[in-house]
C-alpha cells in the first residue's frame, strides 16, 4: 500500500471518530514530507517496505531542517499512523514500532514582570473602545493565561460573574472553567457596558474585531 493510500484510510478513520480537522491536517503534512523524502532518495514509497532503518534516515535528514519540536511531531504522527495501520489490519508490521522520539531541549523564557504589564495597559486609549477593548484583553490575559483562542472565542454568556469563572473551549474542543479575579472582572464588565452602549447592536463574541469597535465614545 501506497503511504498515501494509508493516509487516505486514516483521514477516513479519524472523520469516522470525530477528530478535529487539523489532526487530520497535521497528520497530511507530516506523510507528505516523508513521503517526498522516500521519492527524492529513490527508495519505494510504499508501506511494505518502509524499514526502521529508512525511518531513522529520514528523521536524520529532517533533522538538520527543521527544529527538535518539529521532528518530534513528525515521529509522533508516523507512529500514530501506522499504529493504526496495525490495529485496522493493513499492514502486517509497524516499522516505527522502534523509533525513538527526538529529545526537545528545554528552553528558558522570558517572563512578563508587572511593570511590562502597566507599560502594556499605559499604551492603550481608552478613549476609544478599542482601547477599552485592549485592556481588557490584556488584563484577562495575564490573570488568566488562556489562548489566544480561547480569548477570542468567548462570549459574554461564557463569564460567571456572581461564581469569577470563565468557561472557555480549548484543544480538542474541550472545556474548562478557569478562575478570573473581581479586579480582572471589573475591568471586562467596563468594556462590555461601552461596548454595547456605542455599537448598539449584538456581537457574537465579548471581544469585537478592530472594525467594529474603531471608534470613539466620548
Amino acid at each position: 500500500m501506497h503511504l498515501d493510500e494509508l493516509f487516505e484510510e486514516y483521514r477516513l478513520y479519524a472523520r469516522a471518530m470525530g477528530r478535529s480537522p487539523n489532526t487530520v491536517t497535521s497528520m497530511r503534512y507530516h506523510v507528505r514530507r516523508l513521503v517526498l523524502f522516500l521519492d527524492a532518495a529513490g527508495y519505494p514509497v510504499d508501506t511494505d517496505e518502509l524499514t526502521l532503518r529508512l525511518l531513522r534516515e529520514f528523521i536524520t535528514d529532517a533533522s538538520t531542517w527543521y527544529s527538535p519540536k518539529t521532528v518530534a511531531n513528525n515521529v509522533r504522527a508516523i507512529k500514530t499512523l501506522f499504529n493504526f495501520a496495525v490495529s485496522d489490519g493493513l499492514v502486517d508490521s509497524n516499522p516505527s514500532e522502534k523509533l525513538g522520539i527526538p529529545k526537545i531541549p528545554s528552553r528558558d523564557f522570558d517572563i512578563f514582570q508587572p511593570r511590562d504589564i502597566e507599560k502594556l495597559l499605559a499604551a492603550c486609549n481608552t478613549r476609544r473602545l478599542t482601547g477599552l477593548r485592549d485592556s481588557a484583553i490584556v488584563t484577562v490575559l495575564y490573570d488568566t493565561g488562556l489562548r489566544a483562542s480561547e480569548l477570542t472565542g468567548l462570549r459574554d454568556e461564557d463569564i460567571d460573574w456572581e461564581l469569577g469563572l470563565l468557561r472557555v473551549i480549548g484543544k480538542g474542543d474541550k472545556q474548562r472553567l478557569v478562575p478570573v479575579s473581581p479586579r480582572t472582572l471589573r475591568v471586562v464588565r467596563r468594556y462590555i457596558k461601552q461596548r454595547d452602549k456605542t455599537l448598539e447592536r449584538n456581537v457574537p463574541v465579548v471581544f469585537c474585531s478592530q472594525t467594529q469597535s474603531s471608534q470613539d465614545f466620548r
